[in-house]
């Protein structure tokens, strides 16, 4: 008797659940689909310009949570369109989307930290928004990725110039973690010398490393000499010749003399007098006075 009473519960309890869960997933499927309609009445009426109404539907999906329809609330709330202007509130849900991962509502989040529009300014925290959103490939926030990374360093540039060199690597770092290739120069410049950071010439080449990579003629010639006398880097000077060919192309005249000695001693390089010599004018055109000697030395054989 008890046993077929437990069975009875047992079966009773498993149609209820069954019910229950049946239940949640039709509500679930209504409110998705009511979520649509709202959302595509609103971009029906966006698109006509009838902004109070987009608004209207809009906030309908949005308060379910549908981050495309948060993102264009934040829109209409940043551009006053539908309501009145209110940065707060655009900031408050374009976060909603953001945090869902839409990247348009991370872009434009990140403008008004930025800015400092409705919420206090926060260039740090503007660029975590614009990195989160160009990981997914939009364009417009590695541009404003780039734009910061060169307000940095214009920052950190005026710092050294007014030799204020704690502040000017504060700046060339944060500029230079942001993929900066002049602030990336720079750097390593500070670790060569030892301006304000510990002299540390590996540091200087890991820096001068990143910034020739990124195709800057100087770091390239910089880094090929390090290479070339074994300086915080092992001797290579096959490497050297390489980073000097490169900065050579774009007419760095220091590269091309030094690029012309490792061809005129055949160091890294198969030895050719003609090519070395050929080096030693282009950088002597230019003014290098060490080329200049190497020409009349050539010449005088």
């Amino acid at each position: 008797m008890i046993k077929t009473l437990v069975k009875k519960f047992a079966m009773v309890t498993l149609v209820l659940a069954i019910t229950v869960d049946a239940t949640v997933q039709a509500q679930s499927s209504k409110n998705s689909q009511s979520v649509e309609v709202y959302r595509d009445i609103g971009v029906k009426a966006y698109n006509s310009k009838e902004y109070e109404k987009a608004v209207e539907y809009f906030m309908k999906a949005a308060v379910q949570g549908d981050a495309e329809s948060q993102q264009v609330l934040g829109l209409c709330y940043k551009d006053g369109l539908g309501v009145q202007q209110n940065y707060r509130k655009a900031a408050e849900w374009y976060e909603k989307a953001a945090l869902q991962g839409n990247m348009y509502a991370q872009y434009w989040l990140g403008t008004l930290y930025e800015n400092g529009n409705g919420i206090a300014q926060n260039l740090d925290t503007a660029i975590s928004w614009y990195q989160k959103s160009a990981a997914q490939g939009l364009e417009e926030s590695k541009k404003a990725i780039g734009r910061i990374a060169a307000h940095y360093y214009d920052l950190g540039f005026n710092a050294f110039n007014a030799q204020d060199f704690k502040t000017s690597y504060t700046y060339y770092q944060k500029s230079a973690d942001l993929g900066y290739e002049l602030a990336e120069l720079k750097l390593g410049g500070l670790y060569y010398g030892g301006l304000y950071v510990k002299k540390d010439h590996s540091k200087a080449a890991e820096w001068w490393e990143k910034s020739a990579k990124q195709g800057n003629a100087e770091a390239q010639r910089l880094f090929g000499y390090l290479l070339m006398v074994g300086d915080g880097v092992p001797k290579d000077s096959k490497k050297a010749a390489e980073w000097f060919g490169k900065s050579a192309k774009q007419g760095d005249k220091s590269a091309q003399y030094w690029l012309g000695t490792l061809y005129e001693n055949g160091d890294g390089v198969k030895k050719d007098i003609n090519t070395a010599l050929d080096l030693y004018r282009k950088s002597a055109a230019q003014g290098d006075e060490e080329a200049k000697k190497a020409v009349a030395r050539l010449k005088g054989r």
